[in-house]
């Protein structure tokens, strides 16, 4: 009997974090639940305003409100280039590169994610 509900409670435990994989990587672009529960906790229930949740493809998640334009000057210089701009694919350049980000909002956050 013990070692039904041992195998039982494991396979609850297999399928909720698999959910939870699944729900991160379709809400927020990246399957690390865990990086992106926790910066979604620091932007709605602190002062943050911007988190970076992944490295590859990049992804920030920020205040509604918040804007990336001095994010992207603190790294690289990048500023926004607002004749190229197509819906929410922000185009930023400092000279050399360009970089496409797609950004989309909700009541309780921002996400930029950036494009290859």
């Amino acid at each position: 009997m013990k070692k039904k509900i041992l195998i039982i409670s494991l396979i609850v435990v297999i399928v909720l974090v698999g959910c939870a994989f699944a729900v991160s990587f379709a809400t927020f672009g990246t399957a690390n639940f865990i990086a992106a529960s926790h910066g979604l906790y620091k932007v709605v229930f602190t002062d943050t305003e911007l988190v970076t949740i992944s490295e590859n493809p990049t992804i920030v998640i920020g205040k509604p409100n918040a804007t990336i334009d001095g994010y992207m000057m603190e790294n690289g210089g990048y500023i926004l280039e607002a004749d190229k701009q197509l819906g929410a694919m922000y185009v930023y350049s400092n000279g050399d590169n360009e970089v496409h980000i797609m950004y989309s909002a909700n009541g309780y956050y921002a996400k930029w994610i950036w494009q290859d």
